[in-house]
């Protein structure tokens, strides 16, 4: 299945899909690359026994940290590196010792205030060395507590770096599969008529718009990166009708027209 940056965009292959008698390809969101052997019209559902359920969750930092092995194993499902899978182990650590600062430094915070209270009485009372000594001890926990606020963010950054690098979890009812060619398939529709021409070639949605010269994926490379996407000629002036259709289309229901 093809990834956009845009929803709109993907309404525009469905439009031109339409006009061209093509049919569309649907699929589990598994699999990054464009198009894969064999093709074919196909929604894939399939629940996998060897793979434990995620039930729903989300993927955020405390799950990785408590549950490390659920992540790891979806994310083998997914393909991931060795080196992705690592990065989960050094989350848990890093999440752990997140844990012991914040302890470690709230307990410091806390001799810094009931020092404080302290030192102000001592001072009015005239015990004067009494109160330079707490004050030395209010120094050295303000210093622990800074030491630990400052590790802290240290942690946070690399934590958030690994967890921004991290896939979502599986939904139970995606294969595991190294493509799309071990999708189980439940149903196809529209298969002839994604037939091309007079030899009746399959093509793809993104095959089509190159061919009319109004998708230019080179040139969102250069752009912006993967998964973006330069519109051009028609195509382009066929995505903004159809935003504008649907704004104007929603703009009708909101008013109630």
């Amino acid at each position: 299945a093809m990834k956009t940056g845009s929803t709109t965009l993907l309404l525009v292959f469905v439009t031109m899909a339409a006009r061209l008698g093509c049919g569309l390809r649907l699929s589990a969101p598994r699999f990054a690359s464009l198009r894969a052997a064999p093709r074919r019209v196909a929604v894939a559902m399939s629940s996998t026994a060897e793979r434990p359920s995620a039930n729903g969750l989300g993927l955020e930092v405390r799950l990785v940290a408590e549950q490390p092995e659920l992540v790891k194993v979806h994310l083998a499902a997914r393909g991931a590196s060795e080196e992705v899978l690592a990065s989960v182990d050094e989350m848990a650590t890093l999440y752990d010792r997140r844990k012991e600062l914040i302890t470690r430094g709230d307990a410091a915070r806390e001799i810094r205030k009931r020092l404080s209270g302290q030192i102000g009485k001592l001072m009015k009372e005239g015990k004067t060395e009494e109160a330079e000594e707490l004050k030395k001890q209010v120094e050295a926990a303000n210093a622990d507590a800074d030491v630990c606020d400052k590790e802290q963010s240290e942690v946070d950054e690399k934590c958030g770096d690994s967890f921004t690098a991290l896939p979502n979890l599986l939904d139970d009812s995606t294969p595991t599969g190294s493509g799309e060619e071990e999708n189980e398939v439940v149903s196809e529709w529209g298969t002839d008529q994604r037939k091309v021409g007079e030899d009746g070639v399959y093509k793809w949605h993104d095959e089509i718009a190159v061919e009319l010269n109004g998708w230019k994926a080179d040139e969102a490379a250069m752009l912006s990166g993967a998964r973006f996407s330069v519109l051009a000629g028609p195509v382009a002036k066929l995505e903004r009708a159809l935003t504008q259709f649907f704004l104007d289309s929603l703009g009708k229901k909101v008013r109630g027209v």
